[in-house]
């Protein structure tokens, strides 16, 4: 006996497409419409609902979380029949009856579920909502919006946020990986909704569950990757000729990411988005002054950097600087812009790391490494981490250093200085 659960493609019906349980033998061929033999409107499906190659509703379909671990359960009951060689499809069917009334049972629990959370708010309508405050404040709104996205993949209709618990966040975490999404990016949509749900915890009248279906399920970074960087390898970025084959357009796009890049190395370390913001206005007295762009939503926009400009640093800035534009380096687009800022950036990446492969270098360098390596260099010269966190824009921590006060000028810039003598960038 062969037992083949499917939806039927050739029978359409206003419900949609049926389930049904096909036999066959030697001597049988029988096709049962699953919905009619338990007389429930749950088993039928249209075509964008359903999973073909594992014959299975999406996991975005209506009753997802009835039906598919429904279906799990019979293939595995169908298959011990089958290995015992059972004929007779009066035992199969009676699979079917016994688990409807779990079905019967579970529906009973959802309509219990939805009474209890009726007057909650929405998934995707507390998102717009969050979207939209941010927005009034000014703040970054990407990853909401990007997440939002990806949730109205997965539940189609809107739902309460009650609703959300581990099984269905379990169930997100396998459809995205279906998807083709990594580990990474599933986590950055965990924790976008994570923050989400607390928010809306934390309205009284929303009536959300006082829970964290999250736990377990987001895993924590396991801190930064470690890139190799020798300091002789700044000597052959500067030396560095693109192959004979890159047309004239990429080379110069490769020597201007690594002048850049050197850049980022000569101010502190700072990162790419920093260097794309940086103003005329920032640079005064040969110094230059901004706050970071991730502390852009914090009080007063977190601590001010204000570092000296070596030769190089000024060389570089004559050299590239955008003088009709406000921004430095105005042919880097500006973020707000979105999508095309990001496209800059990563061919900026694609462009050091075609430069790191062809410098056979161990570490593919990319637009944020500078930070790491610039922090690694000043570490081992044993540099104060007072100054290192200046020169970076960290705030120390502690009770401490609540009665530190910020270091002069002069001995920061006698240990920058240091730093860059040590690259031989000085």
């Amino acid at each position: 006996m062969k037992v083949v659960i499917k939806l039927y493609k050739s029978d359409k019906t206003k419900s949609g497409f049926p389930i049904i349980i096909y036999f066959r033998s030697a001597k049988i061929r029988k096709r049962i419409v699953v919905g009619n033999f338990l007389k429930n409107d749950l088993y039928y499906y249209e075509a964008a609902e359903w999973d073909f190659s594992t014959e299975c509703p999406l996991p975005s379909a209506k009753n997802y979380d009835l039906i598919y671990p429904k279906i799990v359960n019979w293939r595995r009951q169908f298959n011990t029949l089958m290995l015992s060689n059972e004929t007779d499809i009066n035992a199969y069917l009676g699979i079917l009856n016994e688990n409807d009334k779990e079905l019967e049972i579970s529906l009973l629990e959802r309509q219990l579920t939805n009474l209890k959370s009726k007057n909650s708010v929405g998934v995707l309508q507390f998102f717009n909502t969050i979207i939209a405050e941010k927005k009034e404040m000014g703040s970054s709104i990407d990853m909401y919006v990007q997440t939002k996205r990806e949730i109205e993949k997965y539940i189609v209709d809107d739902c309460s946020l009650n609703t959300i618990n581990y099984e269905w966040l379990n169930d997100f975490i396998l459809f995205k990986k279906k998807g083709g999404t990594g580990n990474a990016g599933i986590m950055v949509y965990l924790r976008t909704l994570r923050a989400l749900y607390k928010e809306a915890q934390s309205r009284d009248s929303l009536n959300v569950k006082n829970d964290n279906p999250f736990l377990k399920l987001i895993k924590n970074a396991t801190g930064v990757v470690e890139i190799e960087f020798k300091l002789k390898y700044f000597a052959l970025l500067r030396n560095y000729t693109p192959k004979q084959s890159t047309s004239k357009l990429n080379a110069f796009r490769m020597k201007r990411a690594i002048t850049i890049f050197i850049f980022q190395f000569t101010i502190g370390g700072h990162d790419f988005i920093d260097v794309a913001n940086l103003k005329w206005k920032h640079i005064k007295n040969g110094r230059v002054k901004f706050r970071r762009y991730k502390n852009r939503n914090k009080p007063q926009g977190g601590p001010l950097i204000n570092n000296k400009l070596f030769t190089i640093a000024l060389a570089i800035i004559e050299k590239f600087g955008t003088k009709d534009n406000d921004r430095v380096f105005g042919f880097i687009p500006d973020v707000s812009t979105g999508n095309k800022y990001k496209d800059y950036r990563s061919n900026f990446s694609r462009s050091l790391k075609t430069v790191s492969d062809d410098l056979e270098l161990p570490t593919v360098l990319r637009s944020k490494s500078t930070r790491y390596i610039f922090r690694s260099l000043a570490g081992e010269m044993l540099i104060s981490d007072l100054v290192i966190m200046q020169l970076q824009g960290h705030k120390p921590k502690g009770v401490t250093f609540g009665y530190q006060k910020g270091l002069p000028n002069s001995i920061v810039d006698k240990f920058l200085k240091k730093i860059l003598k040590k690259s031989k960038l000085y």
